[in-house]
């Protein structure tokens, strides 16, 4: 039985999903059961992971919710055009000052295919402080239909980085 493109990109968008989930959440849950093996877990613990994994929930259904709306896409439709996507999130920890947001590459879907930079722009190009959310802004006119990823650089004015994944489904 062979394969079509599109189940190929499909499995491959999965595949990448489950990756970036193991990449979010393992650091978490070593931490939380390494404290657990030890006897050293605690009330104070919970406490404070709480909010950490309420937001690694959260980005879980966002991330698996998008990954489907795009393997929708890339089942039904060959062709694209502009559109907004988002919202992703910086660490509001790190929201105190106005930060540049830019990318770091081209975005690749996991077939190899390239949505380039210069066709994706951040929204708003610099967050005010306290602002965490943003949007981007894509001219997928010409681009094969697929879920690009790629990685939002917000960076302050001391020069500090915060590295944010991003993902765009083009249908």
């Amino acid at each position: 039985m062979s394969e079509s493109p599109q189940l190929g990109e499909l499995l491959e968008s999965y595949g990448g999903l489950a990756q970036q989930l193991l990449t979010r959440w393992t650091p978490f849950l070593t931490a939380a059961s390494d404290k657990v093996a030890t006897g050293t877990y605690g009330k104070d613990d919970a406490a404070e992971d709480f909010s950490a994994m309420a937001k690694l929930v959260l980005d879980t259904a966002v991330l698996t919710g998008y990954t489907a709306l795009g393997g929708m896409a890339i089942l039904t439709t060959d062709s694209s055009t502009e559109q907004t996507t988002g919202e992703f999130s910086t660490d509001p920890k790190l929201a105190g000052t106005p930060r540049v947001l830019t990318l770091q590459g081209d975005l690749k879907s996991a077939t190899g295919k390239v949505l380039p930079v210069d066709r994706v722009t951040p929204q708003p190009a610099t967050l005010p402080p306290r602002s965490t959310q943003f949007d981007l802004h894509v001219d997928g006119s010409d681009v094969a239909a697929a879920i690009y990823r790629g990685t939002a650089l917000s960076t302050d004015a001391t020069g500090a980085v915060e590295e944010v994944a991003v993902s765009v489904s083009l249908p």
